[in-house]
Parts: C-alpha cells; sequence; structure tokens
C-alpha cells in the first residue's frame, strides 16, 4: 500500500509538472505574441488611424490600421487612396497588371535621384469580410502625393500575425513603373520572437512588368516594403497567406 502511494504521489507530481509546464509557455507565448502586437504597432509611426476599404462592389471590406511619423503625411491617406481588388486565385500579378509598354520609353526616365525623404507610411490589415469563394485580394495603394511632392516616398506593408507552425506567407510583386524607376525589400519574422530577417536587401529595383516571389514557411509575419517617386503607383505589392 506504501508502494501505491508512493508511485501515486510520484505520477500525480510528474502530470502536474507537465500541466504547469505547458500553462506557463503558453502564457509566455501570448506574452511574446502581444509584445510583438505592440512592437509592429510602434513601427507603423507615431500617428495612427483605422480605414475601412471596399472594393469597386461595395460588397468586400478590408480594416486597415495605417501610421506614419509625419502627422501631415498620414492625414493625406484617406480610403479613396486605397483599391480593394480580388481576383481569381490562380492569377498572376502579371495577369492582371501586364502592360504593352514599349521598354525603350519605359527605361526613358525623368526623375532626379535625389536620396530626400518626401513621405512614408506603413499598414497592416485588422479584419477582413470577404464574401467571395476562391478569391486573393490585393491592396492597391493610389498615392495622394502631387507631381510637386519631390524625394522618395515609401510605404510598408505587413502580414497579419499568425503562430501556426505551417503558417505561410508569400509576397508577390509585380513592376508597373513605365516612367518611374520602383523598388522593394521584404523582411519575415519565422516566430513571434525572432528578429527580421531579409529576404530581398533594400533597395531591389524592379523593371516594368516584371515579376517576383518569396515565401517563407513557418512565418510568423512578413513585411514588404516599396520606394517610388512621384504620384506613379510604380511597385505592386501582394501579400497572400
Amino acid at each position: 500500500m506504501k508502494n501505491f502511494k508512493t508511485k501515486l504521489v510520484t505520477t500525480l507530481s510528474i502530470v502536474g509538472f507537465f500541466t504547469m509546464s505547458l500553462f506557463f509557455n503558453s502564457c509566455s507565448d501570448e506574452s511574446v505574441a502581444q509584445v510583438e502586437e505592440n512592437s509592429i504597432q510602434e513601427e507603423l509611426g507615431k500617428f495612427q488611424k483605422e480605414l475601412k476599404i471596399f472594393d469597386e462592389n461595395q460588397e468586400n471590406s478590408v480594416v486597415v490600421l495605417i501610421g506614419s511619423d509625419d502627422q501631415s503625411v498620414l492625414n493625406m491617406w484617406t480610403a479613396k487612396n486605397f483599391n480593394l481588388k480580388l481576383i481569381d486565385k490562380n492569377q498572376s500579378l502579371e495577369d492582371v497588371y501586364a502592360t504593352d509598354q514599349d521598354e525603350s520609353r519605359a527605361n526613358n526616365y525623368n526623375e532626379d535621384d535625389s536620396d530626400e525623404v518626401a513621405a512614408e507610411i506603413s499598414y497592416t490589415i485588422l479584419s477582413k469580410q470577404i464574401n467571395a469563394g476562391n478569391k486573393r485580394i490585393i491592396l492597391e495603394e493610389v498615392p495622394p502625393y502631387n507631381e510637386d511632392m519631390r524625394g522618395w516616398s515609401y510605404s510598408t506593408h505587413y502580414s497579419v500575425a499568425d503562430t501556426s507552425s505551417d503558417h505561410t506567407v508569400t509576397v508577390n510583386v509585380f513592376g508597373r513603373n513605365a516612367w518611374k524607376r520602383g523598388y522593394y525589400g521584404v523582411q519575415y519574422k519565422r516566430y513571434s520572437y525572432s528578429g527580421w530577417s531579409t529576404i530581398v536587401s533594400e533597395w531591389k529595383r524592379i523593371k516594368n512588368n516584371e515579376t517576383a516571389s518569396h515565401t517563407e514557411t513557418p512565418c510568423y509575419r512578413m513585411k514588404a516594403r516599396r520606394k517610388y517617386k512621384g504620384t506613379n503607383n510604380s511597385v505592386i505589392i501582394e501579400i497572400e497567406e
């Protein structure tokens, strides 16, 4: 009887130890994820606001958190400066955006090479209401800047955080820059507690009608940055997850 009680106590102690370990590890993971979420919000910029963006038919929508360290720049951006586009799962960005621009004309750029920064924003999708199956979404930027704004403009698009061990994120990039050069860079975090790892160093030029795709698994979060001049939507970026 004494041996039985000893074995019972030992078994319960082991079970209790593993239960507590799982509990604390779970709490630890949640705490790390929360810290990471707070960090991302800080990365979005000092000034932030939420925008609800609908597709052309007003049937689908996303809520976006957008930020900038410049209040005047943030004020320029409204829901009208994003287009929510739905495309078929098997469509490529080239299918959607490719043009017949003459490449010799496309390379005849007329712009300065100043390193001056004109404006910068960052954003992430907070929620989606998509009422269509077998579709992907693209959040197109329609910059509010006018032609008088000189210097480079930047934007950073963050994917949604996901702690799943098999979570896959793909960044698809398409060059739509017949008149202005476009550049991009991509980084990701494998886990919630990871630092940013570089997939494509800033700044890689993407030519007109050129495509690129970058995939990571597992991927907790990915960010894709674009650099362009003026009002030109010179780099199309889709985050597929």
